[in-house]
């Protein structure tokens, strides 16, 4: 997990507004906390996961994502 400042503004103080857990992976090893900006207040997750912490959230089964194969979704992503 990282630390960061708020991406609209780039303030560094906030107050938080929920923590949890990946309730769609069922994980409970790890809690987020979303957070809103004291300065312009913009919504967002501090700490947020790494780019290599993500791939934990997201494995090649993720149901979401689904790559266009045929049809609709194909001709649209082309």
């Amino acid at each position: 997990m990282e630390t960061t400042r708020c991406n609209l503004c780039g303030a560094d103080s906030y107050r938080v507004l929920h923590r949890g857990h990946d309730r769609f992976l069922a994980r409970r090893d790890q809690t987020f906390q979303m957070v809103r900006c004291q300065r312009c207040g913009l919504a967002y997750l501090n700490p947020r996961p790494t780019s290599a912490e993500l791939l934990h959230h997201y494995p090649d089964d993720y149901a979401p994502y689904a790559p266009p194969s045929s049809g609709l979704a194909r001709a649209i992503s082309h």
